[in-house]
Formats: structure tokens, sequence, C-alpha cells
């Protein structure tokens, strides 16, 4: 998406998307490593094999986006 006047990351609200996607990146990793960090205790205080704890993982990856995201589809 170009403007007549250049690139759309020229105009305020290109670098303004640009800011966001890179601020919502950050928070990803951020959040996926911080789940990462949690998955010991969880294994350990709830008694979880490794099996159980990759979907632990999954289902926190798969339903965590959509909650925080305010997703359409929320009630």
């Amino acid at each position: 998406m170009t403007t007549q006047h250049g690139s759309f990351l020229a105009t305020r609200r290109g670098r303004l998307t640009l800011l966001l996607l890179c601020a919502v990146q950050f928070l990803d990793v951020a959040d996926s490593s911080i789940m990462n960090a949690a998955l010991p205790s969880i294994r350990r205080d709830l008694g979880f094999s490794a099996q159980n704890l990759q979907w632990v993982l999954s289902a926190y990856l798969i339903t965590s986006p959509p909650a925080t995201t305010g997703s359409p589809h929320r009630n």
C-alpha cells in the first residue's frame, strides 16, 4: 500500500501501525516465554506428565490471543 507521496511507513498512520505490530510481537514472545518458565511449577504442583504439559501449553497459546485482543466473537 503506497500513497501519492511515497511509502505507507512514511505516514503517521504507517508508523503507528508498525509500532503496534512490533508491540504485539514483543508481547506474544514475552507471553510464550513466561508460560514456558511456569511449566516446571505446573508439572510439580499438579503432578502432570510431559504429555499433559504439552496439552497445557497448546491450550494456553490457542485461547490467550482471542481473550487478549478483543475478539469480535466474544459476547
